[in-house]
């Protein structure tokens, strides 16, 4: 019976003991190891990042591309000045389907062009030859210009404030100059004072007798025929069957 009882006693110490274990000394060595290895790990980290962040920063403020910085800032241009530089004021505009109400006068849409430099007839006026006689000196002129730009695009400078419904210009077609071609047949005159090349113009029509030189028309009284007696004369009567042929 005492032996019995020994043994129970053994028994329940052991249970006592496994319900509160005490700590192996080999495993607690471990765990602490563990924690300081991981303790230094995040510290070798956390150098590194602050390395590289370091190495980051003296690039960009080193580097080449801290020094284009500064220049594409100041580079940026202002939206006006973006328009102004990308869309210029035009200079010269073409002109397509031009008519011509008379020699000195282009008229393309609702946009009215008076030729510049030059005194030109009226498509309405008369003028006289040696004998006194009639005859239509303004539409002759006017059919002259007509079949130089036939349906031909005209290029016309523009004023320095743009494009105008009514505006006085120098125009070309072809590259020939309007106002000097119409003042070197002969079918207007010079303005006064006359630009130099349209004052040698002149002369040289005149010593050729061409157009209204000719008859000495622009040193004779000019004879204006009312808007309501206006008619269409011969010339233009023949021009207009010209255009309608060659249309066909």
């Amino acid at each position: 019976m005492l032996a019995g009882a020994g043994c129970l006693d053994r028994l329940r110490g052991g249970a006592a003991r496994m319900n509160h274990p005490i700590p192996h000394p080999v495993a607690s060595i471990l765990f602490g190891l563990a924690v300081m290895a991981l303790l230094l790990w995040q510290g070798s980290e956390g150098t590194r990042l602050a390395k590289h962040s370091a190495q980051f920063l003296s690039r960009l403020t080193e580097g080449p591309q801290a020094a284009r910085l500064p220049q594409q800032i100041h580079s940026v241009p202002k939206p006006l000045q973006a328009e102004a530089e990308i869309k210029p004021k035009p200079t010269t505009k073409i002109y397509y389907r031009v008519m011509v109400p008379d020699s000195g006068t282009l008229e393309a849409g609702d946009v009215v062009i008076k030729l510049n430099g030059i005194f030109a007839r009226k498509a309405e006026d008369q003028c006289q030859d040696e004998r006194g006689k009639n005859w239509p000196c303004g539409a002759a002129a006017k059919v002259a210009l007509r079949r130089l730009i036939r349906a031909r695009a005209v290029v016309c400078d523009l004023p320095e404030p743009g494009e105008q419904k009514s505006f006085t210009a120098r125009c070309a077609v072809g590259g020939t100059d309007l106002s000097t071609w119409m003042v070197r047949q002969g079918w207007a005159k010079p303005n006064d004072p006359p630009e130099p090349a349209l004052a040698d113009a002149a002369e040289a029509a005149k010593s050729e007798h061409i157009g209204l030189w000719r008859r000495g028309e622009f040193d004779k009284p000019l004879i204006t025929k009312g808007a309501a007696a206006v008619r269409t004369t011969s010339l233009e009567r023949s021009e207009n069957t010209a255009r309608g042929s060659r249309s066909r």
